[in-house]
């Protein structure tokens, strides 16, 4: 194994604390739809915010494609504030642990994420922590989804990460806490860990 000089984060659930099915949930409650089978939401949504997420819809069609999802008229601000609500926050300790790895590795940021996400967490970033510079404070080079087309676990995603950042995926280790994209992430070539939900990062300062 050779020595991790890059590190590629995931974001929610690795950086960003996240809560998946409290959006889903708060999405079937707007739309009138049973809580208890979120899965049916989740696979009426999926081809919609695959599309989203790859920038090839915008914000307004994506909340366009989950009100037809009801027989009543919704109001789109509680829609987005529903799919909001699966963002819960950064835990400051870990934007001081970014702070000290980006001393030690080149850090990368690859999310499947999508505008109205992004717009959330910047605007948390500027006023509860005071940061404006997210992207360029922490990162060699910051990779959403939305603005670079490309999605995981596409195999073509990975590699257009090594090949644009320039870095060898023996020597990159890519940390998601979604286990399918990190199996992926291991398949082309990356050091891959598979990132519990929301714990900690103290794992690295043993690299």
């Amino acid at each position: 194994m050779k020595k991790i000089k890059n590190i590629v984060f995931d974001f929610g659930g690795v950086l960003l604390d996240l809560d998946i099915e409290r959006s889903f949930i708060e999405l079937a409650m707007v739309l009138d739809m049973d809580t208890n089978d979120l899965q049916i939401l989740v696979d009426k949504m999926m081809p919609y915010l695959s599309r989203y997420e790859k920038g090839e819809i915008n914000s307004e069609t994506f909340i366009w494609h989950v009100q037809k999802l009801s027989a009543k008229q919704v109001d789109p601000r509680e829609l987005i504030e529903a799919w909001n609500a699966m963002l819960l926050g950064w835990n400051p300790v870990k934007l001081q642990q970014l702070e000290e790895l980006s001393s030690k590795f080149n850090l990368y940021l690859f999310s499947n994420t999508n505008e109205l996400h992004m717009q959330w967490v910047l605007k948390d970033l500027k006023l509860n922590h005071g940061i404006t510079d997210f992207d360029q404070r922490f990162f060699k080079k910051a990779y959403y989804s939305y603005k670079v087309g490309k999605r995981k676990p596409d195999a073509e995603t990975y590699q257009f990460i090594l090949d644009n950042a320039g870095i060898l995926g023996e020597e990159s280790m890519f940390i998601d806490d979604t286990e399918q994209n990190a199996i992926a992430a291991g398949e082309a070539g990356f050091q891959a860990v598979h990132h519990p939900t929301n714990a900690g990062l103290e794992f690295l300062f043993e690299l």
